[in-house]
């Protein structure tokens, strides 16, 4: 049960957590190049500075930077066009937002800086915004590679799709579900954990010789420790005495110290000192209660649990009126085969000096 427990809460937990990789990994905007027959995408971080990129998204047409860091005045010659102005600009030589600010005062309505280094991830831009009234964005460097073979082909469109923005009721909303998704998670977990304790705690019962049901609380120390031991002998097995201890299944070793209990029945001294005390009360084999002197004869490990008890067998004689209570004999000693009854009959007549009562 506990391993079951355990998988589903992290199969839970690891659904949680999907959920809110999900949420973060679309924080990322796009950048898709389309021409005839060619359509790509990169992955792109908006700047922390300059306008927000608005849904759809902007379409332009790319440049690159002339110098290709734009720490110095852009000379970058434009194409005479009705479509938006994007230029590519390498990452380095001076901050973000110089460069961003180079690419406004030469004309272009957005920046697209890609890194100086491969197999980096993504970063925010961050700088001074006063003045700045274009969009920026940042690319990888193998994503700015790839655009540069493309800048200045007016057969070729670039669209800059915004980043999915998480708004103040998206916010709240993915919180409370994590917070509830959690929460259920740890209910889930207390109350499967409550119902094994309380599984365990259960009052044990045991149904008594009278039919009545007793509940069980385990029996004292100093109870269990008063009973006899023995010293188990291979030769304890011509007295019907197992070889096995029922409770562990381990057999018995000569010197071994056994439990002898009212019934008895032998174990292992811990096993049934344990089983007495934490478990039930009664003999694992016979049920009898260990509590309760036994005044039967010595039983053995293939003593049946049931016994049949005949009532006392009364005088038969003609005169005896409580003769009637027993009759028909066909009935109440079915089993009995009738030699033996007649048997029986002719032992209590001769004991009583009364005449034998014939059957059949």
């Amino acid at each position: 049960m506990s391993t079951t427990n355990c998988l589903i809460g992290r199969r839970f937990a690891s659904l949680v957590v999907v959920l809110i990789c999900f949420f973060v990994g679309t924080a990322n905007g796009s950048v898709v190049l389309i021409g005839r027959n060619l359509t790509m995408s990169f992955d792109d971080t908006e700047a922390a500075f300059g306008l927000e990129i608005e849904e759809p998204g902007t379409r332009g047409l790319l440049y690159v930077a002339e110098p290709f860091d734009a720490c110095a005045p852009l000379t970058t010659q434009l194409v005479n066009s009705s479509r938006s102005k994007f230029v590519l600009i390498r990452r380095g030589g001076c901050t973000f937002d110089e460069k961003v600010r180079r690419a406004q005062d030469a004309g272009f309505d957005l920046a697209i800086v890609y890194d100086d280094a491969y197999h980096k991830h993504l970063i925010t831009m961050a700088g001074d915004s006063d003045d700045i009234n274009i969009s920026a964005i940042f690319i990888s460097l193998e994503s700015g590679e790839t655009l540069a073979k493309y800048a200045g082909n007016t057969d070729i469109d670039i669209i800059i799709t915004p980043a999915y923005r998480i708004s103040a009721w998206s916010a709240t909303t993915i919180f409370f579900v994590s917070l509830l998704a959690v929460c259920s998670l740890a209910g889930t977990c207390c109350f499967m954990r409550r119902q094994r304790h309380e599984r365990l705690e259960l009052p044990r019962f045991f149904r008594t010789s009278a039919g009545d049901t007793t509940q069980q609380d385990g029996m004292s120390s100093h109870l269990v420790k008063a009973m006899p031991c023995v010293v188990y002998d291979p030769t304890m097995e011509r007295n019907g005495t197992n070889a096995t201890c029922v409770i562990c299944l381990e057999d018995y070793v000569t010197g071994d110290r056994l439990r002898l209990l009212p019934c008895k029945h032998k174990f292992h001294i811990p096993c049934i000192d344990s089983w007495l005390m934490k478990w039930r009360t009664f003999c694992p084999v016979c049920k009898h209660d260990a509590r309760i002197s036994s005044q039967d004869p010595p039983a053995t490990e293939s003593t049946p649990l049931l016994s049949l008890q005949l009532p006392p067998f009364p005088a038969l004689t003609s005169a005896n009126p409580s003769l009637a209570h027993f009759l028909p004999f066909s009935n109440y000693f079915s089993f009995i085969n009738r030699t033996t009854l007649s048997r029986i009959l002719q032992r209590g007549s001769s004991s009583n000096s009364t005449p034998p009562l014939s059957v059949g």
